[in-house]
């Protein structure tokens, strides 16, 4: 009974040091960079748009990093791939606050969204199967819950102390602060996978080594793309990320061309953040009690009425409405694909695998948002966008439960 609750308590402790990388890695590198960009354009002279690039090789080396995930990992550890990820976050902040020039601040950028890629989302999954096995979902919403989370808590502090201080000075402090909280986590909280266990234990949980040796069931991803499943599921994550993605980053603009104030949309946006975070631990304990197939009917289902909404506001009530409802359901880009990698594919190649779609998924939703923004500049109007991600929804929709009908069957 006491080296159960002494596994417990350690999975429980890795969760939550996952969470608070999470929480702070994308809270200080990810979210809040969008708020320095005033300040700096108007220091050096760069306009909104050369700046914008910044984020846009930032999403770009977080994809580049996801499909370079799976053979880094069969080479160096878990931890030491955890570890280099958060002094590559922390170091590219510190960078750009010394940063004078448009390629430094690029610079900065690449790595900080290198270091995301490895120290974040996909080790983080890893680590939840192998400490709590199909049980999961919970451990893994509170955790996809951080990066909502942290958005919420750290954009009013930033822009508070850019206003104290400087731009230079609040991205010096978080750099020191990434880097002093975050490597001890790491180093003395995260272990890949349990210490022996009894025979109970060990069915329900799975190690990170013995995936990486081929040792438990599964297929290795050149097995995976052999089969019909893997495209439908690649489809499937591929076209939710565009949809999710595209609507997120329009939806400030849309709320201020439909009349709202800029402090109302400030709210709206962190309400928008608080459901994300909600929505993903109740997509977690949808998961556990049911199964990823009501997750993606779920948040599908929320997504079409939230767009709705949004096609009829009128009024900050329904900006509200809209807010919280999409919030809710933006979970569905990143959760249900935790799960659906090692239900159709097993445990043998599961790290390699989840980066590898999570890897052209970001790709194609990084290079699908220039194409609504040129939809936007022909019509003048962000309402046949939407309408379009409407009818995008029910693609991945129609293509999950393909890959469903297509799964591979695995000898256990």
């Amino acid at each position: 009974m006491k080296k159960s609750t002494n596994s417990s308590m350690k999975r429980w402790m890795i969760c939550g040091g996952c969470f608070l990388i999470c929480f702070m890695g994308y809270g200080l590198a990810y979210s809040s960079i969008s708020l320095y960009s005033v300040s700096i354009c108007e220091a050096f002279g760069f306009s909104r748009g050369q700046f914008s690039v910044v984020m846009s090789l930032l999403s770009l080396s977080m994809s580049i990093g996801a499909f370079s995930y799976g053979k880094l990992s069969q080479k160096l550890s878990l931890k030491f791939l955890m570890i280099s990820g958060v002094i590559m976050i922390a170091a590219g902040v510190l960078f750009m606050s010394f940063s004078t020039t448009l390629p430094m601040f690029y610079f900065a950028g690449i790595l900080i969204g290198l270091g995301l890629s490895v120290a974040t989302v996909i080790p983080a999954s890893i680590l939840m199967l192998n400490w709590f096995g199909d049980k999961r979902g919970g451990a893994l919403g509170i955790i996809l819950a951080s990066t909502g989370i942290g958005a919420m808590v750290f954009s009013p502090l930033v822009i508070y102390f850019i206003d104290l201080k400087s731009f230079e000075y609040t991205l010096a402090f978080s750099g020191i602060i990434l880097a002093v909280l975050l490597v001890p986590v790491v180093v003395f909280v995260i272990k890949e996978k349990p210490a022996t266990q009894n025979k109970e234990e060990s069915q329900a949980e799975t190690t990170y080594e013995e995936q990486r040796q081929g040792q438990k069931s599964g297929l290795s991803l050149k097995e995976a793309r052999k089969t019909f499943a893997f495209y439908f599921c690649t489809i499937t994550v591929v076209m939710y990320s565009i949809v999710f993605v595209g609507v997120t980053y329009f939806i400030p603009s849309y709320l201020l061309d439909i009349g709202l104030m800029p402090m109302v949309v400030g709210v709206m946006i962190s309400l928008l953040s608080g459901a994300n975070a909600i929505g993903k631990i109740i997509m977690g304990k949808i998961n556990d009690v049911f199964n990823v197939s009501i997750c993606v009917t779920y948040g599908t289902v929320l997504f079409i009425i939230a767009m709705v909404i949004a096609l009829l506001i009128q009024s900050p009530v329904m900006a509200g409405v809209f807010a919280i409802i999409y919030g809710l359901s933006v979970s569905t880009a990143s959760f249900p694909l935790t799960i659906i990698v090692s239900d159709f594919f097993g445990e043998r190649a599961y790290g390699e695998i989840l980066s590898f779609i999570q890897g052209i998924a970001g790709l194609v939703a990084a290079l699908a948002i220039p194409i609504a923004g040129l939809i936007y500049d022909t019509t003048g109007s962000y309402n046949l966008i939407f309408m379009i991600y409407i009818g995008l929804s029910i693609i991945p929709f129609a293509t999950y439960f393909m890959a469903l009908k297509k799964k591979p069957v695995i000898e256990f």
